[in-house]
């Protein structure tokens, strides 16, 4: 079995969005099987940024 881990750190360039969120994901996790593709995200989607 395959054990993988990921640590993405903050680089400082994040950018400001002053539009309201439409969506908010909290915790998300997003499993392949028993394989954990995706672990505790959260992150919100302003209005009209998706096409």
């Amino acid at each position: 079995m395959l054990d993988h881990q990921m640590t993405v750190a903050p680089t400082g360039d994040t950018a400001v969005i002053s539009a309201p969120a439409v969506f908010s994901i909290e915790a998300m996790q997003v499993m392949y099987g028993s394989f954990t593709a995706v672990r505790d995200i959260t992150f919100d989607i302003p209005k009209n940024e998706i096409t």
